[in-house]
């Protein structure tokens, strides 16, 4: 199993239309679970603030093949060609989201030294929806002065809704998530527990091995993850 973020800056006809595709996964060989969004920059607002010309795919396939095989025929991923996609190896994950494989480590300790990226995923409950933005606010907030961090969206289309982070190394975002007795992040986890915010959601860890694309001219992962890893990691793990 491997995961794939896609983010790609449209029109906003295509990225509406894009949008309302949310069961096209069904038809799709290989391809486990996908969830379409609108991106939305990180911010200590607790109003959520959405691009909606930027539209960002997260997926789940059975593999390499598989996602090569929908890249190339299949009409629906031109939407994402002019952007920027990143390949993902799991290493952890804690809670439960369509497609994962249920055998992935769920230890906090996750072996890996490199580059790691983080996807937050969850289904809101309505009534909680006020105090998960007011809680979100703070992390992100947060997040946004954490030494480390590479790149950064939060996403949503009611009622999924996440966020996608990059790190410098598994160390950083340790020291983010956990380093600090004053951290949101915590604080946020805690509050989920006493009266959960979403009907089900995961946090997943990764090993990023594929960066592809640019946003803005700029390839968020490229020049921080090939100045700190050998170059035969960048094969693609099968």
């Amino acid at each position: 199993m491997i995961a794939s973020v896609h983010v790609s800056d449209v029109s906003l006809s295509v990225a509406l239309s894009a949008a309302r595709r949310t069961s096209f996964h069904r038809s799709v060989d290989g391809l486990r679970h996908a969830n379409l969004a609108f991106a939305a920059p990180l911010s200590p607002s607790v109003l959520p603030r959405p691009s909606l010309r930027r539209i960002v795919m997260v997926a789940i396939w059975d593999g390499d093949a598989a996602l090569d095989r929908f890249l190339e025929t299949d009409r629906f991923a031109n939407v994402f060609q002019n952007g920027w996609q990143v390949r993902l190896q799991p290493l952890r994950a804690s809670g439960s989201w369509p497609g994962l494989d249920p055998t992935i480590p769920s230890s906090r300790e996750a072996p890996y030294e490199g580059p790691t990226a983080v996807l937050t995923l969850g289904r809101l409950r309505a009534r909680r929806a006020v105090n998960f933005f007011q809680t979100s606010a703070r992390a992100e907030a947060q997040i946004l002065e954490s030494p480390g961090l590479i790149w950064a969206t939060g996403m949503g289309l009611p009622p999924f809704v996440g966020t996608f982070s990059l790190w410098r190394d598994s160390a950083s975002l340790m020291s983010y998530a956990y380093g600090t007795t004053n951290s949101h992040h915590g604080a946020a986890i805690a509050c989920d527990r006493r009266d959960t915010f979403h009907h089900t959601s995961a946090f997943v860890r990764f090993r990023p091995y594929a960066s592809v694309g640019e946003l803005h001219g700029k390839n968020p992962l490229a020049a921080t993850w090939l100045d700190s890893v050998e170059l035969d990691a960048l094969a693609p793990c099968r």
